[in-house]
């Protein structure tokens, strides 16, 4: 299930108190872990705390935005690195293996010329 802080505010009068209710708590427990898991240093964390209440839904919605992006980026910057390094190791092979036969092409070449 996708949060999106404009969905909240646009749910029809049909929705019942109890899925706004399960929406906002959704989105409380989410923003709750994103901070918990951040990297940032913990008098950060307290500020963006403390300046929660103050915020509108917008800059909220951002907020979530900023920080699931960050750790996204974070758990997945491993992989990043692994595939970076597949990928020079490949390219390393195939410039080994091209040069190699070019020096074997230039070789025939000149067996033909003699």
């Amino acid at each position: 299930m996708n949060f999106d802080i404009k969905e909240i505010k646009n749910m029809s009068n049909q929705e019942n108190d109890e899925e706004l209710a399960a929406n906002l708590e959704f989105a409380a427990r989410k923003l709750a872990t994103l901070i918990h898991h951040s990297t940032m240093p913990e008098d950060v964390k307290d500020a963006w705390i403390s300046v929660l209440p103050e915020m509108s839904f917008e800059q909220i919605e951002k907020l979530l935005s900023i920080l699931e992006a960050k750790y996204l980026d974070e758990k997945t910057k491993h992989i990043d690195a692994e595939y970076k390094e597949k990928i020079e190791k490949l390219v390393s092979e195939f410039d080994q293996k091209k040069l190699q036969e070019d020096e074997e092409f230039i070789e025939v070449l000149k067996r033909l010329g003699e």
